[in-house]
C-alpha cells in the first residue's frame, strides 16, 4: 500500500502507535519522529540518564586505532591497552579493593606511601627513607627467615670536633625473642682542613645499643682528605660502612650511630661548596631467625 498524505494532512498507508490506517495526521507523525530523535544520544555528545549495558563479548573501544578495549567474555572482565603509550590509572589517592568485602589490596597516596595488604593486614609500606615490612620475608636462605626490616637515613650534614656526636638513631621492636639483628651503619665522612699540615683525624663511627658499644669502625692512620695548601678549606669525602650480627632478647631496641674525632672538625654528608646532600648517613636493621 502506498503512503498518501491528502490535502487535509491525513496520512494513509501508515499506522503509528497502534492507530488504524487513515487516522494519523502530519502533526502526530512529526511529534512521534521528534520524540524518537530526542531519545537518542547526539553524535556530538550528551548526557545519558540510563545504564549502558553490553552483552558478553561486546567490546567498548576507544581511540582511532581501537587502542583501549573493555569487555566481558562471560567469565572474566578485561581492560586491554593494545596501543602505544601507557595504561594510566590516575588519582590523588588510589585504592584497589575487594568487591565483596571492601578489603584493600593496595593503597597509594600522592606524595606519600604505597601500602600492600594480605588478608586485610598491611605487610609492606614505603616511607620517605625506605620501606617497612611487617612479618617474615621468605627466601633469604643464607641468612635465615627475615622477620622485618627497618631503615632510617638522612642527607643532612653534621660535624664532630674532638668529641662524639650522634648522627643517626633508629628504634625497632623485635618480633621474636630468639631472633638476631643484622645491623648496618654508614656515612660519608670528610675533614675540613685548616692548614697545609693537617693530617688524618682518625674519625670513628660507632653503633651503640643505648650507651653500649656493639661495633666501632674507623679509618686507620691514613690521611683521608686533602692536606696541601691548594686544597685548604675543602672536603674530600669518603664512604664508611660497618655491619654486625647482634644478639639481644625481646622488646624494643634503640640503635645510635655516633661520629667521633680527635682533632679538627669532621663532617658527614658535606663536600666543597655543598653544605648538605653529599652522600647519606643511615642505619638498617634486619631481624632474622637463624
Amino acid at each position: 500500500m502506498a503512503i498518501v498524505i491528502n490535502g487535509s494532512g491525513t496520512v494513509t498507508g501508515l499506522a503509528v502507535g497502534g492507530l488504524p490506517d487513515g487516522t494519523v495526521d502530519t502533526d502526530t507523525l512529526a511529534n512521534s519522529i521528534n520524540t524518537s530523535i530526542g531519545a537518542k544520544l547526539p553524535l556530538a555528545g550528551g548526557t545519558m540518564t540510563g545504564s549502558l549495558k553490553h552483552g558478553d563479548n561486546v567490546h567498548t573501544k576507544f581511540g582511532t586505532g581501537d587502542d583501549l578495549d573493555i569487555y566481558h567474555d562471560g567469565t572474566h572482565s578485561y581492560i586491554k591497552d593494545v596501543g602505544t603509550g601507557d595504561l594510566r590509572i590516575m588519582g590523588t589517592n588510589l585504592s584497589l579493593r575487594s568487591e565483596s568485602t571492601n578489603e584493600p589490596y593496595l593503597n597509594a597516596t600522592e606524595n606519600g606511601s604505597v601500602e600492600l595488604y594480605h588478608n586485610n593486614a598491611k605487610k609492606i609500606e614505603t616511607t620517605a627513607t625506605g620501606v617497612t615490612v611487617t612479618g617474615a620475608i621468605g627466601g633469604a636462605t643464607n641468612l635465615g627467615k627475615v622477620l622485618q626490616v627497618k631503615h632510617s637515613s638522612t642527607t643532612s650534614s653534621a660535624s664532630s670536633t674532638n668529641n662524639t656526636v650522634t648522627i643517626q638513631t633508629i628504634t625497632l621492636t623485635k618480633i621474636s625473642s630468639t631472633s638476631k639483628l643484622l645491623i648496618k651503619g654508614w656515612a660519608y665522612l670528610g675533614q675540613k682542613t685548616t692548614g697545609a699540615s693537617t693530617d688524618g683525624a682518625n674519625p670513628t663511627l660507632t653503633l651503640e645499643n643505648g650507651s653500649t658499644e656493639i661495633l666501632k669502625f674507623y679509618h686507620s692512620d691514613v690521611p683521608m682528605w686533602y692536606t696541601s695548601g691548594t686544597y685548604n678549606g675543602t672536603y674530600d669525602t669518603h664512604y664508611y660502612a660497618g655491619e654486625v650480627l647482634y644478639t639481644i632478647g625481646s622488646g624494643s631496641i634503640t640503635i645510635n650511630l655516633k661520629l667521633g674525632s680527635s682533632v679538627d672538625g669532621v663532617w658527614v654528608n658535606r663536600s666543597a661548596g655543598a653544605s648538605n646532600g653529599f652522600g647519606q648517613t643511615g642505619i638498617t636493621i634486619m631481624e632474622i631467625e637463624v
